[in-house]
């Protein structure tokens, strides 16, 4: 079986979606990404789950991204061997082509609706679709109440913080585990590890573990190892590694995962209701 590791293109948070769905292929360097259009049910989570199975039979190592309001389903695949990815691009994380059939291209899976069924169950579908949208907002009008009581607990934890005991443990890291030259160009890849879902907080902890074997567990309840994975990030990516860079869900400028498959060594942030 091929290769495959599991992320988010997509994040819930206290600020709403967060969404990276446009750094789910370079498309400087993309074959072929096809944008799945179509609306809910009409089979896209189906569609590529077809393909990456089709593909993981023949070996071809696999980016899985699955949805953060429904981590059973698919949002997109990427196959980097082969410079493809298929991916949905409806709302909330509309994609539209740039290179348009070059590079990229629609794929209308709405035409295979059943319209005479779904014009007879017009009411149906306008109440599922008012209250989906109403529970998201109540969703996302808790989510925003935590996390300003986190910001809270953040703010007081950082005057007792000993940075300079910090930053003496972080260069010690550095020095033994980036060495020498990579054999990349320091590229930066950026995914969600993790992700609020209607299942409660989820981490792909074990996408790190398929790359690297090595793996230090940085337990933070209060946000500090940012700073660390900024640190390690750009030493690597100076030494021509390239590296996969996880933000936080909360704030996407904040990384909460260092990936360097190269070295085979991982950093992950551990915390409360998402330990590793």
């Amino acid at each position: 079986m091929a290769q495959i590791t599991r992320y988010f293109a997509g994040a819930n948070g206290g600020d709403g979606f967060q969404n990276l769905f446009p750094e789910i292929t370079d498309l400087e360097r993309t074959y072929d990404l096809i944008i799945l259009k179509g609306g809910a049910g009409v089979g896209k989570n189906t569609f590529m789950r077809e393909i990456a199975d089709t593909m993981d039979r023949a070996g071809v190592a696999a980016e899985h991204f699955f949805c953060s309001g429904d981590p059973d389903s698919l949002d997109a695949v990427f196959f980097p061997q082969l410079r493809c990815a298929i991916c949905d691009g409806t709302s909330p994380h509309v994609v539209e082509p740039k290179y348009p059939a070059a590079v990229d291209r629609y794929l209308d899976l709405g035409r295979f609706y059943d319209l005479a069924a779904a014009k007879l169950m017009a009411d149906e579908v306008k109440a599922y679709t008012k209250d989906c949208s109403r529970c998201y907002a109540a969703a996302y009008r808790c989510l925003r109440a935590a996390r300003e009581l986190e910001r809270e607990t953040v703010a007081a934890a950082r005057e007792t913080f000993d940075e300079a005991r910090a930053r003496k443990r972080l260069e010690g890291i550095v020095r033994r585990e980036i060495r020498g030259k990579g054999s990349g160009r320091g590229r930066v890849r950026r995914r969600f590890l993790s992700s609020i879902t209607h299942k409660g907080a989820i981490c792909f902890f074990e996408s790190a573990e398929t790359l690297c074997p090595k793996i230090y567990a940085l337990s933070d309840r209060y946000e500090r190892a940012g700073a660390w994975l900024t640190r390690l990030s750009a030493e690597a990516t100076a030494r021509n590694y390239d590296v996969i860079l996880c933000p936080s869900g909360e704030d996407v400028s904040r990384p909460e995962h260092l990936l360097i498959p190269e070295l085979g060594v991982a950093f992950l942030t551990s915390k409360t209701g998402m330990e590793y």
